[in-house]
């Protein structure tokens, strides 16, 4: 008697099922699918891995080794990698664009108090660059920068300002070292140790 009334609501359930099945495993388009890598490509150049990781998965689920959906998983992979190596200082600036910059052979110094004051105002206080020379020299200080530029992230204005006067800035947790590109910067501790070291291989 139980398996009589069971039947009729199996077989609706059945029904149901062939009905929803079909519908839901219809593969997109050509069309379709050429939208999603779009997207996911158009997602990855604005740098939200989020969004481009899910639309090039979308991809694969219908195009397993589809080559170009892999490699652009494999990049958002390594620059996520990247960037959590990156000082957030550093990750903050590179996503702060300076409206415009010009700037006519300027002192170093003065060049990153300009930015440091850019900075600042950009983001309403919040944020104030402290830049450190190593030495503090005016052979390091006095180089001279020349620069027109617009639109530009604070970090890539950094940098090229190095790229002109020969310096490398190294972003560390409370300030951004300036030192000539020959060497690299070295914090006190590193110094007194290898200062002692010198005078015990000297005597």
């Amino acid at each position: 008697m139980k398996n009589r009334l069971l039947t009729p609501v199996l077989t609706a359930l059945l029904a149901l099922v062939a009905f929803i099945a079909p519908a839901s495993a219809v593969p997109p388009t050509r069309e379709e699918l050429t939208r999603t890598y779009n997207a996911g490509v158009a997602a990855f150049q604005k740098e939200d891995f989020a969004t481009a990781e899910r639309q090039f998965r979308k991809i694969l689920q219908h195009v397993p080794q589809h080559p170009q959906s892999r490699k652009y998983l494999i990049d958002i992979e390594r620059k996520r990698s990247a960037e959590a190596n990156i000082p957030p200082l550093q990750k903050e600036l590179s996503k702060l664009i300076v409206p415009e910059i010009r700037v006519d052979e300027v002192t170093l110094e003065d060049f990153v108090a300009l930015v440091s004051m850019k900075v600042k105002e950009l983001t309403e206080g919040k944020t104030v660059p402290n830049f450190v020379f190593r030495p503090s020299t005016p052979e390091m200080t006095d180089r001279l920068v020349t620069l027109t530029l617009t639109s530009i992230p604070a970090s890539e204005l950094i940098r090229q300002a190095g790229q002109i006067t020969g310096t490398k800035f190294t972003y560390e947790k409370f300030a951004i070292v300036v030192t000539s590109a020959k060497t690299s910067a070295v914090d006190p501790e590193t110094a007194a140790a290898l200062d002692a070291a010198a005078k015990i291989s000297g005597e």
